[in-house]
């Protein structure tokens, strides 16, 4: 059972190996899942870095970071984006115009869907 949604900011923290958040991941890992939105999120990120990379070496880390992403979201339930929770995003949008800013986007969604959760 996902008892905890990880964010972006959390995955990015958790794959660099970033003490406290690493050892409260691995500490919870079995109650843990990870929204689509923010697979999304991290996978643009590499997609953007390595189009713009042309050093092999960094490319050869690059990569393997990524697939260490790609494995670690293997091993997580993907929470997906549903109609239910884009209903409650727009219901939040419309009561709270200051979350539609587009940098705040995303972490609405994803709070959509935590709060649409059974």
């Amino acid at each position: 059972m996902v008892r905890y949604i990880l964010d972006t900011d959390h995955v990015s923290l958790y794959l660099g190996l970033q003490q406290p958040t690493y050892d409260r991941v691995r500490q919870e890992f079995a109650d843990c899942g990870v929204s689509i939105i923010s697979v999304q999120e991290v996978l643009n990120g590499w997609v953007g870095q390595l189009g713009r990379i042309s050093n092999e070496n960094y490319q050869i880390a690059a990569y393997k970071k990524l697939h260490a992403a790609s494995r670690f979201f293997q091993k997580l339930p993907i929470l997906n984006y549903e109609t239910s929770a884009s209903q409650v995003y727009q219901q939040l949008i419309s009561d709270h115009p200051k979350l539609a800013k587009r940098k705040l986007k995303n972490d609405v969604r994803i709070a959509a869907m935590v709060y649409d959760r059974p």
